[in-house]
């Protein structure tokens, strides 16, 4: 049996020069049955593949990367699906990357980070 979560990002910006700021949402609410929810702590350098846990086929619904602030902590590279360039981002201290895909096909099964300092990271997955 699933359970329902809601995300939503609002952007908030003013919309010209001298207008007051004004909120852009994107909500999303869907059903998920799995889970994984984990903090990397990332040590020198190397990658590290993401246990994707009991999340299978078609893969994550939404994802969630957090790099926690750090001094000194140089960006990290997330790799999906294995990647290539097309399917790295970068994410530095203080940022994050989310992909949310409420009713994936050929969604997110795999999550490389190459990193070249200590970092944390913060990974949310739901499937």
């Amino acid at each position: 049996m699933g359970f329902p979560i809601t995300a939503t990002l609002t952007l908030e910006y003013p919309p010209d020069e001298g207008l007051p700021p004004n909120n852009l949402p994107f909500p999303v609410t869907m059903t998920v049955e799995n889970r994984s929810v984990q903090r990397l702590k990332l040590v020198g350098t190397g990658t590290k593949n993401v246990d994707f846990g009991t999340i299978g086929g078609p893969g994550a619904k939404l994802v969630l990367v957090v790099v926690e602030q750090s001094t000194g902590a140089a960006p990290i590279t997330c790799r999906y699906n294995g990647g290539g360039v097309q399917g790295e981002v970068e994410v530095s201290p203080g940022g994050y990357t989310c992909i949310v895909s409420p009713t994936p096909t050929n969604g997110i099964v795999a999550l490389g980070i190459s990193y070249t300092t200590n970092v944390n990271v913060r990974v949310w997955l739901f499937g």
